[in-house]
């Protein structure tokens, strides 16, 4: 189990390093603000929203990568309450539509001294973003995004999708609900739950974890070759008691 350290979405299983390379990008916000040696711990948390992007654009462009081929961001902030105003950054550098797919996090441990950190990933190719739930103006990423055999998703929560406010009342059903609508996601792309090859699941009250790996037995998803983290988080947006992410092969 994670429970707040450094993560990064999961992107594809192994393959040659010098493609690898070529193709993909990950750093993190921390990297960014050491690298520039530009201290955030005065500024508010819009102004270090756009810092920490501007900075990674200059870096992208160093690394010969274009800012719109960021595929996935995992925030991590210190207080889930400022999440209104990062979505404001998020429109200034994302065009509707083609927002990265992500996860928007509140955890105590930060590493430094900002009141948010950024993991970012990117890659230097065609990719196909995918929005297939009916959502709600809270959602601040895109559902999925296919790169090469690939289908990532952002953090899918039980209220994605059609809600129904009677699946808040018990958490086996929560769970489901998130897998279900991952489901509807990775049929959209043409694959299945049997293509998954790794899920993450960011969870708020650890004591639910039992109750976690009962659904997922009960849906054949404990496989040995699925791998599963769950990463304890303070909280999520919307008050949520879970969200959960995933990678699948299409083929």
């Amino acid at each position: 189990m994670i429970t707040g350290e450094k993560l990064k979405m999961e992107v594809t299983d192994p393959m040659t390093e010098n493609s690898f390379q070529d193709k993909y990008l990950f750093f993190s916000s921390q990297e960014l603000i050491d690298y520039f040696m530009n201290n955030l711990k005065e500024k508010d948390i819009k102004t270090q929203c756009k810092r920490i992007f501007e900075m990674a654009r200059v870096l992208l462009n160093k690394k010969k990568f274009k800012f719109n081929q960021i595929y996935s961001l995992l925030i991590m902030v210190r207080d889930i309450r400022q999440c209104s105003i990062i979505k404001e950054v998020l429109k200034l550098y994302f065009d509707e539509g083609e927002y990265p797919i992500g996860v928007l996090i509140e955890i105590a441990d930060l590493e430094g001294t900002a009141d948010l950190e950024i993991e970012f990933s990117a890659f230097k190719g065609e990719r196909l973003v995918l929005n297939t739930l009916e959502s709600n103006d809270t959602s601040y990423f895109s559902q999925g995004v296919v790169i090469e055999n690939y289908l990532h998703s952002s953090g899918i929560s039980y209220f994605d999708g059609n809600r129904d406010e009677t699946d808040a009342k018990n958490f086996k059903q929560e769970v489901k609900k998130c897998l279900n609508n991952l489901e509807t996601i990775l049929n959209s792309a043409g694959t299945a739950m049997d293509k998954v090859y790794t899920f993450i699941v960011y969870l708020k009250d650890i004591n639910n974890l039992p109750l976690l790996e009962e659904v997922f037995s009960e849906m054949d998803l404990s496989r040995n070759e699925v791998q599963r983290e769950v990463v304890k988080v303070n909280n999520l947006y919307g008050n949520h008691e879970l969200e959960i992410s995933c990678s699948a092969r299409l083929r």
